[in-house]
């Protein structure tokens, strides 16, 4: 969902649901106005944060290098990041088989070089991501959606290589 920020808005042609390419250019243009970058880190883990009574600050240790004391701390480590699955009957063995997996595993289309046909069950942001990122790898890509949700997210067009289906069970 697209948060504005007044002082640095999304461009108004914005979707409502915007796919993950446009949020990261948005974080990069916006990290570049504000000259942010020297500040960012990316990759790097932390190892411990706490609270330093004496300096009134955080003491945040990363996985390299020595610690930092930062006046404010901010814990941004993703809402979806523990994979929920509905009660459905024979998912647990698709699992188990490796024939089928969360959202929050994927990674790119070459985790799935070896198959011909893939479905991804999911009308939301996570799986328009996805069905984008695998459009061009020559896979027949089928996506179960509901049918009410056509009406809220911008899906692409079909073609020979990408169709939308109705929801499976």
């Amino acid at each position: 969902y697209v948060v504005t920020i007044p002082q640095f808005p999304f461009r108004p042609e914005t979707p409502l649901f915007p796919p993950a390419s446009i949020v990261q250019n948005y974080l990069h243009a916006y990290a570049d106005h504000f000259g942010l970058k020297p500040y960012i880190r990316l990759n790097t883990r932390v190892d411990k944060a706490e609270w330093d009574v004496q300096h009134n600050a955080w003491v945040v240790t990363p996985s390299s290098g020595p610690p930092e004391r930062y006046d404010f701390l901010v814990v941004a480590n993703g809402h979806f990041r523990v994979p929920r699955y509905p009660d459905a009957p024979g998912l647990q063995t698709w699992l188990t088989s490796r024939r089928a997996i969360h959202s929050v595993h994927y990674r790119n289309p070459t985790q799935f070089s070896k198959h011909s046909k893939i479905v991804v069950v999911g009308g939301g942001p996570s799986a328009i991501d996805i069905c984008t990122d695998m459009r061009s790898t020559g896979k027949l890509i089928l996506q179960s959606i509901p049918t009410r949700a056509e009406a809220v997210f911008p899906y692409p067009p079909d073609t020979e290589l990408y169709r939308k289906i109705p929801k499976i069970s």
